[in-house]
Parts: structure tokens; sequence; C-alpha cells
């Protein structure tokens, strides 16, 4: 993977897609039967269902059908009640009688985007990607399990979207490693995995990609990506004093936490990706909370950051991610 991507028309953002890439809405439903194409592997093994559409025992029948057993199709109907509650997607593995279990997608758009500051179509079908990951990609679990599907869902975007998808990812990787912080979190810290994948796109082709490479690199960079359990330990730790606070009194603290790390530690990397964004013009956006160390009352604090950053090697993943 050498040749730089092939440039495709640019996409204002507020654009409409399809599964197929073109200017139009998301639909669903395309993107179930466009997945199940690429994918043999899910015909038959996987049940697609629009929480926003349909009511939660919508399925029951087919479930039935499948060889589900009650306490399963239980299961999902919860799955869907909780997903238009909490508006919301996710995916789940049900057993079945005789046969492999059967995967179940509920998607429901998202109130709180990932793929970008604001809800839209763009973030509904890297949403949709990311639970198709799941599925495809079943042999991780925890915190690797979502970098993973994170991982799938930014090599579509850059498929679906070519140099466009940039900024949407740019956007995921820093969520990511916010919300981990402010939570305390790590079960979906994938912004090493997200970040991985920017940079390589500067000489990677991954447009070309078959579907099927596409699920097996995904599945590398995670193996490769993700921090083992020492590390996210550490990190748990370190932002510790960040937890339960408002996120603009959360990114002052964690600017004194990120000058006093070591550049070469994840609490350094992963500071300062954070802090770029608060620090820049205008500030950032965390589900509709504004953050904003722009100020002239920040500016030490941001030439401090800079001097650390420039005495970085050149092609270190923070030169081209935390710009100032």
């Amino acid at each position: 993977m050498t040749a730089k991507p092939k440039k495709q028309p640019t996409r204002s953002a507020g654009a409409r897609i399809s599964a197929g890439g073109t200017d139009m809405r998301f639909d669903f439903n395309a993107a179930a039967k466009r997945a199940q194409k690429d994918h043999p592997e899910l015909r038959g093994n996987m049940l697609f269902i629009h929480a926003g559409e349909v009511a939660p025992d919508a399925h029951a029948d087919d479930l039935v059908a499948q060889g589900v057993d009650d306490d399963d199709i239980a299961e999902v109907e919860k799955m869907v009640r909780d997903a238009k509650r909490l508006k919301t997607s996710f995916h789940l593995a049900v057993s079945r009688e005789e046969k492999k279990n059967l995967g179940v997608l509920v998607f429901h758009p998202d109130r709180h985007a990932v793929f970008g500051e604001k809800p839209g179509a763009a973030d509904d079908v890297a949403t949709f990607d990311h639970e198709t990951g799941h599925a495809l990609l079943p042999k991780f679990n925890g915190t690797k399990s979502e970098n993973a599907a994170d991982g799938f869902a930014a090599l579509r975007h850059f498929q679906r979207f070519d140099a466009d998808a940039r900024a949407n990812l740019e956007y995921a990787g820093w969520k990511r490693a916010a919300v981990a912080m402010l939570l305390g979190k790590n079960s979906h810290l994938t912004t090493f995995t997200l970040d991985k994948i920017i940079c390589d796109a500067d000489t990677a082709n991954f447009s070309s990609l078959t579907p099927a490479q596409t699920k097996k690199i995904a599945a590398e960079y995670a193996e490769k990506c993700t921090p083992s359990a020492k590390r996210l330990a550490k990190i748990s730790h370190d932002f510790a004093p960040l937890k339960k606070l408002k996120p603009q009194e959360a990114m002052e603290k964690l600017a004194a936490i990120t000058l006093k790390a070591k550049t070469d530690s994840d609490t350094f990397y992963l500071g300062a990706r954070v802090l770029a964004g608060a620090f820049r013009q205008g500030g950032i956006r965390l589900d509709g909370k504004k953050i904003d160390l722009s100020g002239n009352e920040h500016a030490q604090l941001r030439t401090k950051l800079t001097a650390k950053l420039e005495k970085m090697p050149k092609n270190h993943p923070l030169r081209k991610l935390a710009v100032l």
C-alpha cells in the first residue's frame, strides 16, 4: 500500500451520503444489503435492526425462526428499547439451536456524534460501520474489540470519502481520548488506532482494499495499536484527577498533567492530542459543550506545549495531529 488514495470530488461538510458513496441521505437498508454482499459470512448470520423505525418486538418472529430462545429474544428487544432511549447503537451475538451465533446490529442515529462535532449522515454511516466491524471481528474483546471496530469504520470512512474522511477521523480520535479522560474509562480508547490509520492514509491506498482485506487490516491495526492492560491502567491512573470535572475545568488541569509528562509517554501523547483541540481558535465541542483554551490567559500553556512538541521527531504522529 504505497500509492496515494485516488482523489474524489470534494463534499461539503453537510453532504448527504449513501452506502454507495453518492451524495444522498444515509440509507440503512441499502447499507445492510451492501454489508452482506461485501461480506458473505454475514448472510444468514446477521440481523440488522433500525431502532428508530421499528417496535422493539418487530423481529420476534424472525428470531424464533432462527432458533433464538426466549431469553435472548427478550435481550434483543431490550437492546432496541435502549437504543431508542439512549439514541445510540449496539451489536449483540445471540446463540441459536444447532447453528453458529446470530449477530444482531441495532442502529440508531447517535445523540452525541463521534465522527464529527455534529450528528449527521457521515456519523450515521461510521456508526453503522463500527457496529458491523464488531460483527465481522468477534474474536476480540474489551478495548481491543472497540479498536477493531473503530479501525474498520476508519478504513471504510476513507473508502467512502477519501481525503474528506480525515477531519471526521481526527475528531473521532480526539473525542475517544477526551471521553476516556473525563469518565475514567478506557473501554473505547481507540485514539492510537485511529491516529495510526490517519497517518498511514498519507501513503496507503485504502480505497483499493477489498472487503476481505479491509476486515483483515482492521484486525491488524487493533492488534498493533491497542494499549496493553498495563498501559491502560497507567493511563487511567494519570488522568484520574480529571474524572467528573466539567470539560473546561478538566482541560486546564490536563495542561498541567501533560506538561509534566515525558514526551515518549502515553500520558503526554493523549494529553497533547486533546489539548490541541482545546487550544485551536474557537475551541472544540464535546457533546455540545464548548471547550476553549484559545484565549490570551492560556497563551503561556500553549507556548510551553508547542515547545515540547517541536522537540519531537518530525515523523511523530503528534507533529501532524496536535498542530497548535
